[in-house]
């Protein structure tokens, strides 16, 4: 009489040990796909930036960057510069080099 009672309780610890795994795994999976979705929304949106700017659009800034952004050109400039002024900068840019073109060639996604 024990022999089948301690063997339903060792299937019955085995059923919730595999359960568990397997709500741990579909989890992990959910975080995974959430993370790589994030990753394609992110890759999505650089390329879009690059295509306007190909365009020679200068509303690019506006239409993508948030108003607090700031860009520090050149690298130790303490002010950064607002995305209207960085619509000037790239309009001089296209007025110096009027076929210029940006390629991505490599992306890495965060």
């Amino acid at each position: 009489m024990k022999n089948p009672i301690l063997v339903v309780s060792l299937a019955v610890l085995v059923c919730f040990a595999f359960a568990c795994q397997n709500k741990a795994a579909k989890a992990e999976l959910e975080k995974f796909r959430a993370q790589a979705k994030l990753e394609e929304q992110n890759r999505a949106l650089v390329v879009s930036i690059f295509d306007e700017l190909n365009r020679k659009n200068a509303d690019v800034y506006q239409k993508f960057y948030s108003p607090e952004y700031s860009w520090h050109f050149p690298s130790g400039n303490p002010k950064g510069l607002s995305p209207e002024e960085e619509s000037g900068f790239v309009k001089l840019l296209w007025a110096g080099f009027p076929d210029i073109h940006w390629d991505i060639e490599e992306m890495v996604a965060l």
